[in-house]
């Protein structure tokens, strides 16, 4: 049985339509309206091998760390030069930490209601804080942030499904005796673009690569530390509302320890997991509220 000529028309037409709609480059730049308020869940968890001196026959023990936090983030203007303005307010917070049989709350009573003023360049990059006056000095939330809610991971530019795109960032450790930096490379590539509840959803894949970064010994931290590492995360991000809908990222790390018992050196090593999941709570007010998939 023949195909009838124009039915194989509209299949040549079709098939020369496929490649250009594949192909159409979508704007990847994070630049919200004025006034926009969205609210983000971020669930993190680390869990390290711990390899107690105590421990019979020299059995490990994990130790997990547990935290989760709602982050409302309003836009509150954009400037002259093209930048942005955001407003963040950590609304609620818990957490713990898990070894063995014992557990222990995270003092998280303090985070609510701490905010801090993010500015966002005219190519969509996350800028330093205008304003650390309202943050604890320890357990920042502003730094929980950084690594949540990932704005300076889209390249501001258009790009078409399966073209891919490089980034730095850098995340701070300044906290219970660490004073370090990790300088964190990675590679994002545009899987596809999928339509959801009417909006345009782009679906980015990253690698990282965490080379290894070291923090000195000081009289807080006597313990000479590297970590080094490699991941990979999921975001899905809004088009046509430009927010963040979620981001599901893993590091997989490697932490080296360099103690000095009784005067001898002692190196350890012990495997990291950093899992990070973010999901959007609250869209504008004049949006539906996500839908479970």
């Amino acid at each position: 049985m023949s195909i009838p000529r124009h039915l194989l028309h509209l299949l040549f037409i079709l098939a020369a339509a496929l490649p250009s709609l594949a192909e159409e480059a979508v704007l990847l730049k994070f630049d919200p309206p004025s006034g926009q308020k969205v609210t983000h869940r971020s669930k993190m968890e680390i869990k390290m091998q711990m390899s107690l001196p105590t421990a019979q026959n020299g059995a490990g023990s994990d130790m997990t760390i547990q935290m989760e936090t709602d982050i409302s983030q309003e836009i509150k203007s954009k400037l002259p030069d093209g930048s942005i303005e955001m407003l963040q307010i950590c609304e609620r917070a818990s957490g713990g930490t898990k070894m063995g049989g014992a557990s222990m709350a995270i003092p998280s009573e303090n985070f609510p209601g701490k905010s801090w003023t993010s500015r966002i360049d005219k190519d969509g990059k996350l800028l330093p804080s205008a304003d650390k006056r309202t943050l604890p000095t320890d357990a920042n939330p502003e730094q929980f942030s950084k690594m949540t809610n990932p704005v300076s991971m889209l390249p501001g530019k258009p790009i078409k499904p399966g073209e891919s795109w490089t980034f730095n960032y850098s995340l701070p450790l300044n906290q219970s005796g660490i004073s370090m930096t990790l300088n964190i490379q990675a590679k994002a590539l545009l899987k596809e673009v999928r339509e959801e509840a009417g909006a345009k959803i782009a679906c980015v894949t990253v690698e990282f690569t965490v080379p290894a970064t070291k923090n000195a010994a000081t009289a807080s931290m006597p313990t000479e530390m590297t970590i080094s590492g490699t991941g990979k995360g999921n975001i899905d991000y809004n088009l046509t509302h430009n927010y963040l809908q979620r981001n599901d990222t893993r590091l997989n790390l490697d932490l080296k320890l360099n103690l000095d018992v009784g005067g001898q050196k002692v190196s350890m090593d012990r495997p990291l997991t950093i899992s990070i999941v973010t999901e959007l709570i609250k869209p504008p007010e004049d949006l539906p509220a996500p839908t479970d998939q």
